[in-house]
């Protein structure tokens, strides 16, 4: 069926995390030869080939990336890993004129969603569910008049500054002294993790729902809680592979916690998500 796509490899980043596991190991079990990249010496993912590059904020990685492109020829490069996003991004252009397709959503909505002040503060002019977020900035006690207590601060990006925390009263809000964060109301309902495919033209290929717990997650069947990721995928112009992070409040409506504009780690465990960007891919050709 893919038999002109597979005359090509694909080359998938990160491999030695999950996400890149499930890819790699999905697309051997296709037929495809598979080169890996990673900034780890050596690797144990399941690749015939692997280049170890730089981390995706270097200068370096853009070209390391378009020189293994040049030599190899690949139909697909698949990133996996979140700060190599936006580099990315910037360089599709690049990177299809060499024929290498890459899903991936433009560099202006991944500032957005990778964001969580601009992504709380765009959803929500949409009307779509979000809880209610600050800048870290505002004072302690507009905080807690805003948000209520329990709140959490968070950093606002995914390399931001360290851990989620969980704040009780005035007194522990005024101790949080790190930038780069934003307070955000504590939504206490069971959480989800929805992956799914979204193509260019804001249709949805494929999404599957996990409810998280302390130690798995487990498919599940929430029809709204799919649909909030399809809203804010369309509402902010999010194509390709996604993972997003959605929580229930006391009334059970679904809110977005996080935005990950990558294949999500939960991909092993719904391979129609793979299935979806291949069928893409086979229709560029």
């Amino acid at each position: 069926e893919y038999g002109i796509l597979m005359r090509r490899p694909v080359i998938i980043t990160g491999v030695e995390g999950q996400a890149g596991r499930s890819a790699a190991a999905y697309f051997r079990a296709k037929g495809f030869f598979v080169i890996g990249t990673d900034i780890l010496d050596d690797v144990t993912a399941e690749v015939d080939e692997y280049y170890q590059v730089s981390r995706a904020l270097e200068l370096s990685y853009v070209p390391a990336i378009v020189s293994i492109i040049r030599a190899k020829s690949p139909v697909l490069f698949l990133p996996t890993v979140t700060d190599e996003l936006n580099a990315v991004a910037r360089a599709k252009d690049e990177i299809e004129a060499l024929g290498c397709s890459v899903f991936i959503s433009p560099a202006d909505v991944l500032d957005v969603a990778s964001d969580k002040l601009k992504t709380a503060r765009s959803l929500e002019s949409r009307g779509i569910g979000v809880p209610r977020t600050l800048d870290g900035a505002a004072p302690a006690e507009l905080a807690v008049k805003e948000l209520g207590l329990p709140l959490l601060a968070r950093p606002v990006s995914p390399r931001g500054a360290g851990a989620s925390v969980v704040y009780l009263s005035v007194e522990e809000v005024r101790g949080e002294r790190r930038e780069g964060i934003v307070f955000q109301e504590f939504v206490p309902g069971d959480e989800f993790n929805v992956i799914l495919f979204m193509g260019e033209d804001g249709w949805v290929a494929s999404a599957v729902a996990f409810k998280m717990t302390a130690r798995e997650a487990g498919r599940v069947v929430r029809p709204e809680v799919i649909e909030l990721a399809v809203g804010a995928s369309r509402a902010l112009g999010l194509t390709g592979p996604l993972d997003m992070d959605i929580r229930l409040r006391a009334d059970y409506t679904p809110v977005l916690l996080e935005i990950k504009a990558r294949l999500g780690a939960s991909a092993r465990c719904a391979p129609e998500i793979l299935d979806a960007l291949l069928s893409a891919l086979k229709k560029r050709g």
